[in-house]
C-alpha cells in the first residue's frame, strides 16, 4: 500500500480509479472547482432532481449522471482539499480544452505542494478522443509513476521461476502485453497488416532476442580477453 499509485481524473464523466487511500495523484483535465462542471449539463439538472438521473452529452459523448453526482459536487471544497493532500501530483491538461479551461490546471498547481509536475497536452481535446493523445498520456503517467513504485513489489520465488507472460485483450486489435513480472513491453502488427503499430512486431522481438544475446556474449568475451 505504501507504493500505491492512483489515476485521479476529475472529468465530469469520469470515475476515480484506484484505492481511496491513494498516495500518488495524476490529474487529467481536472477543474479547480468541481462545481465548475455543472454548467455543462445545466439543462439536465431539473430532470436529475426530478427523476434521479439524466442522459447528458459532454464533449460529443453521452453519459448517464445521477442526482448523487450533483450532491457530491456541492459538498466538495477542492481548494482546501488540494492543500491538505500533500502528495506527489502530476497534472495533465490541454491548452485547447474547450470543456475545462487550462487555467484550472494553473490554479490546482498553485494550490498543491511539491513534488508536483505539469504536462501540457497540446492539441488534445478534453476526453482525449485521439488514440495518439490517450497513448501519450498513458506513457507519461507510467514513466512518472515508476519513480514512486518500488521494484520489489513484484517478486519471483526463485531465479528459476522467471516466466514471460503474453496477454491479449479482446477489443485491442493485435496489441499484446508481454511481461516478466519486472518489465513490460508491447507487441503489435504494422498498420498495413491490420495492427495499430503500438509495439514491436513479433519477428522484431525474435531478432531483438538474438541481437541482445549476441551483444552480451561479445561483451563477456571482450572482458575475459581484456579488450577495451
Amino acid at each position: 500500500m505504501e507504493n500505491s499509485c492512483m489515476l485521479f481524473s476529475i472529468c465530469p464523466c469520469s470515475k476515480v480509479l484506484g484505492h481511496t487511500l491513494f498516495l500518488r495523484i495524476a490529474s487529467i483535465a481536472a477543474p479547480a472547482d468541481p462545481a465548475h462542471v455543472t454548467h455543462l449539463f445545466e439543462d439536465n439538472i431539473e430532470t436529475m432532481n426530478r427523476e434521479g438521473q439524466a442522459n447528458v452529452n459532454i464533449g460529443g459523448r453521452s453519459f448517464v449522471l445521477k442526482k448523487q453526482f450533483l450532491d457530491d459536487l456541492s459538498s466538495q471544497e477542492s481548494k482546501e482539499a488540494i492543500k491538505e493532500l500533500r502528495k506527489p501530483m502530476l497534472l495533465l491538461h490541454s491548452p485547447q480544452d474547450k470543456i475545462v479551461d487550462i487555467e484550472n490546471a494553473a490554479k490546482i498547481y498553485e494550490r498543491a505542494f511539491h513534488p508536483k509536475s505539469f504536462v501540457s497536452l497540446d492539441g488534445a481535446d478534453h476526453l482525449l478522443g485521439k488514440r495518439k493523445d490517450s497513448a501519450y498520456v498513458a506513457k507519461v503517467i507510467g514513466a512518472w509513476a515508476e519513480r514512486y513504485i518500488s521494484g520489489n513489489e513484484v517478486k519471483h520465488t526463485s531465479p528459476e521461476d522467471h516466466q514471460v507472460v503474453a496477454k491479449w485483450s479482446s477489443g485491442s486489435g493485435f496489441i499484446t502485453q508481454i511481461s516478466n513480472g519486472y518489465h513490460t513491453i508491447l507487441a503489435d502488427e504494422p498498420k498495413d497488416s491490420g495492427g495499430d503499430n503500438e509495439g514491436f512486431y513479433p519477428h522484431e522481438l525474435l531478432t531483438a532476442a538474438l541481437g541482445a544475446c549476441t551483444a552480451m556474449t561479445l561483451k563477456l568475451y571482450a572482458e575475459r580477453k581484456k579488450w577495451s
